[in-house]
């Protein structure tokens, strides 16, 4: 059961995790946005993006989706699983 952390609550956020339970079984998706308000259905949980319980979320994540169109980074990615962010980039050496 996959667990994913979404940056973001927007369509593409939605469509994202919509993609993703039709293709596997998703155990919670955390949706982290600036205030963390619970604005969106479709995640189990809701944190605020300078909360200190994403990183833990991040650490732990199956899949982490950045559907934003901040002008600055989301994200630490030294805190994305490094096996799946290999996997996910299109980058990867």
């Amino acid at each position: 059961m996959l667990r994913l952390v979404v940056f973001g609550a927007g369509p593409q956020a939605e469509w994202h995790v919509r993609t993703s339970r039709a293709h596997a079984r998703v155990a919670h998706v955390t949706a982290v946005t600036r205030r963390g308000s619970a604005t969106t259905a479709w995640a189990d949980r809701h944190l605020a993006a300078d909360s200190a319980a994403v990183a833990d979320r991040v650490r732990t994540a199956d899949v982490v989706v950045a559907a934003t169109s901040a002008r600055e980074p989301v994200l630490d990615g030294r805190l994305v699983r490094d096996t799946w962010r290999r996997a996910a980039s299109t980058r990867a050496r």
